[in-house]
């Protein structure tokens, strides 16, 4: 109801003064709207024919509002006493503002009850036509009854009563001053009484603000604010139920681990990264240790082209850095060049595939880990994890024309495998990157070149990877414990899905239009595909050779693997899955993992504290 516009004192008088009109049209149950619509039906006509139409509004609308107020200002100043029981079992006396949440037409009709009394004493005989199926004694009585009732129960808004009474009493004797006085009079007397019900409706409330009020609003603003989350929290996880269900009905039968395994294609010793083609018909992976751009035929499953090798460096090869990985090469919208980060030699190599040459470098900063292409293939850029920078390429000059810093460098401590991740939006004109240092997320503007903001992730938890949403709405960051999902377009926290105890990778990818998350757990040695909407497991594929890099494409239905430990490249189906028992036997010392939770285990870690 509070939500809906009820009248609370609080916030009634600290700003919310539109709750006095909203509240008259509330009601809390069934009985009480069928009750005061039979009052109204009973007494509305008369009022109307006795005052006139417009008249009757302001009379309504007035005593409504008035009622409303008085109703706010004595719940909010009017202290009751209660006995609490501390810690050490001593009773002490407290007191509080006597809080009600009040809503309903009894004011305005209890103004209606005023004004008939007041017709009944001070109107005109000739009008008294009017009110004949309106008998004072009946109105009277009702009155009596309604305020004697609520005095004997608690709960029951009396001032909310009175205030409509009083103030429809006035209104009444007005309109019956006017009467003998003239039609202008009357107009003059109805306008002035409708500017008041206006004025005292928008700045009647203001008047009696405090900041024991205000101080009182916002604690109760931050329980609402707690409540409804936890209303929206719980209604999500019953429409998942829901569509679980649905889901499991729909699923396809599971089938084995040699079938689920799907298809290797043997690349170069070392991969690093990969990256699929616009078309989606194509696989580039670059690999450190054999130097070498691997590019494969997806339709066939087979390598049609190697480039690189001892005699053309191409990557300089990294033996000082195992476990490092990344999406470390970019090709060209038109598959013409593709941009590989040189670690040894802190560049990027410019490569023709189609005449399998290097035909430049590109200096850039200390230990380039991740490249991110302009949609038109006109800017290339480069993260490097040492200097903890941006390095943007011009690509038709083949030059380093800007930096783009993140938090002040310090690299102490953390390893050369720490996560580098940076995606660009469909537009091109952002570009979000996943700082390792600080674990927080830059949103730069590429155009101008400067930082747009910077967003704090999950507190105590390391980020790892960053995926953009199809559509560019939401960011995907995968943390230890949770998956939070960036509004790309107010720059904030939209929704954290928390990941099951046992859970944990470091990379992901998600489909396009949002339904399907693959997660690799390599102590599990099996990848996870998560439906969000649910946050349950729908399927389970192997995964016993050290996943790296994972890329779900736009059939929605073929996931990409990058294998460290087996120097290959993994076709997978994912409509072909194992059961999740069988998935689990792929290692018995695993911690089990049920996927997605609804809330963080352990703790509920504060987003960015």
């Amino acid at each position: 109801m509070i939500r809906w516009g009820a009248n609370l004192a609080p916030l009634t008088l600290t700003g919310e003064g539109w709750r006095l009109a909203t509240s008259m049209f509330l009601h809390i149950g069934i009985v009480h709207l069928l009750f005061n619509m039979a009052v109204l039906l009973a007494w509305g006509p008369s009022a109307e024919r006795y005052f006139g139409k417009f008249a009757f509004a302001v009379l309504y609308l007035f005593s409504g509002i008035a009622g409303g107020l008085l109703s706010a200002v004595w719940h909010g100043y009017h202290q009751v006493s209660s006995l609490q029981m501390t810690v050490g079992y001593q009773f002490v006396q407290t007191t509080r503002p006597d809080l009600i949440v009040s809503a309903g037409a009894s004011g305005a009709l209890m103004g209606l009850a005023g004004a008939f009394l007041a017709a009944k004493v001070f109107g005109h005989t000739d009008k008294f036509g009017e009110l004949e199926r309106v008998s004072g004694k009946n109105v009277a009585l009702v009155v009596g009854m309604n305020l004697a009732y609520g005095f004997a129960n608690s709960g029951i808004d009396n001032a909310a009563h009175i205030g409509g009474l009083l103030a429809g009493f006035a209104l009444g004797t007005a309109f019956c001053w006017s009467h003998g006085l003239g039609k202008s009079t009357q107009y003059f007397v109805k306008g002035v009484l409708a500017a008041l019900t206006l004025v005292s409706g928008i700045q009647g409330p203001a008047a009696f603000a405090s900041s024991d009020l205000q101080d009182l609003k916002v604690q109760l603003v931050a329980e609402l604010d707690a409540q409804q989350q936890k209303d929206q929290a719980e209604q999500e996880q019953r429409d998942a139920e829901k569509l679980a269900q649905e889901d499991e009905k729909q699923r396809a039968p599971s089938v084995s681990k040699e079938v689920a395994e799907g298809a290797q294609v043997a690349i170069g010793s070392g991969p690093s990264g990969f990256t699929v083609s616009a078309d989606g018909k194509r696989l580039y992976v670059a690999s450190f240790e054999a130097n070498t751009v691997s590019v494969i035929d997806l339709a066939s499953k087979n390598v049609v082209k190697t480039i690189g090798g001892k005699a053309q460096p191409i990557m300089g090869g990294c033996p000082q850095c195992p476990g490092v990985r990344g999406p470390a090469i970019a090709v060209s919208p038109d598959q013409a060049l593709a941009y590989v980060a040189d670690l040894a030699g802190d560049a990027v190599s410019v490569v023709d595939l189609h005449a399998g040459t290097v035909i430049g470098k590109v200096a850039v900063g200390s230990w380039p880990r991740a490249i991110a292409l302009s949609s038109d293939g006109k800017f290339a850029y480069v993260l490097n994890i040492v200097d903890n920078t941006v390095s943007v390429i011009d690509t038709a000059a083949q030059k380093n024309i800007a930096t783009l810093a993140l938090s002040k460098p310090s690299t102490e401590g953390l390893p050369p495998g720490r996560p580098a991740s940076l995606t660009l939006s469909a537009d091109n004109q952002r570009l979000f990157v996943l700082d390792g240092l600080d674990n927080s997320l830059y949103v730069f503007d590429t155009a101008a070149r400067r930082v747009l903001k910077q967003i704090p992730l999950p507190a105590e938890e390391n980020a790892y990877d960053i995926k953009l949403q199809q559509g560019g709405k939401s960011l995907w960051v995968l943390s230890d414990n949770r998956f939070s999902l960036i509004d790309t377009a107010a720059l904030a926290l939209k929704k954290q899905l928390p990941l099951c105890e046992g859970t944990h990778g470091y990379s992901f990818d998600i489909n396009a239009d949002g339904t399907l998350i693959a997660l690799p757990l390599n102590e599990s040695q099996r990848t996870l595909l998560l439906r969000p909407a649910t946050r349950k497991v729908v399927g389970a594929l192997p995964a016993e050779h050290g996943p790296g890099a994972i890329r779900l494409l736009a059939d929605n239905k073929s996931l990409l693997v990058m294998n460290d430990n087996a120097a290959s490249v993994t076709l997978q189906d994912v409509t072909k899955t194992m059961s999740l028992k069988e998935a689990q036997a792929l290692n018995d010392e695993a911690q089990n993992s049920e996927g997605l939770c609804w809330q963080t285990p352990g703790a509920q870690s504060a987003f960015g504290q």
